[in-house]
C-alpha cells in the first residue's frame, strides 16, 4: 500500500465526519461518517458539490472569512465555526496547506462535548 492509502484510511475510519474542500469551496473528499450524516439530508452526492449550494449566506460568509484569515498567516490554522446543539459538538474549520504554506483547502472538524470526553472548561 502507498502512504496516501494509509492517509485515506485514517480519514475514512475517523469517528467524526470530515468534509474536505478546495479553495473554490468544492467538496473534494468526504469520509464515511460525513456521507452518513450529510447525504441523507441532500438529494445529490457531496463529492464535487460546491458548499455554496448547501449553506446559508451567513454560513458561507463565515467560511469565506475563515479562508481569508488562513491566508493571512501560516500560523492561522484553525477557527471555531459554530456549536451544534443537535450533536452537542463544536465545529471547527481547519486549513490544508501545501509545502510552501499556501492555502489549498480546508476541512471541518467536530469536537463532541460530553462529560466523558470533554474538558471541564469545554462543557456548558
Amino acid at each position: 500500500m502507498e502512504l496516501n492509502d494509509y492517509f485515506r484510511l485514517i480519514i475514512d475510519n475517523a469517528e467524526r465526519p470530515i468534509v474536505i474542500c478546495n479553495t473554490d469551496f468544492r467538496v473534494i473528499y468526504t469520509n464515511k461518517k460525513a456521507e452518513e450524516l450529510y447525504e441523507s439530508k441532500l438529494k445529490d452526492k457531496l463529492l464535487g458539490t460546491s458548499v455554496s449550494t448547501m449553506l446559508s449566506d451567513e454560513e458561507l460568509s463565515r467560511i469565506n472569512a475563515a479562508v481569508e484569515w488562513f491566508k493571512e498567516s501560516p500560523e492561522n490554522n484553525k477557527v471555531f465555526a459554530r456549536h451544534s446543539k443537535i450533536d452537542n459538538a463544536d465545529i471547527y474549520l481547519k486549513v490544508v496547506r501545501d509545502p510552501e504554506s499556501n492555502v489549498i483547502g480546508f476541512y471541518n472538524y467536530m469536537d463532541y462535548r460530553n462529560a466523558e470526553t470533554g474538558k471541564e472548561y469545554d462543557l456548558d
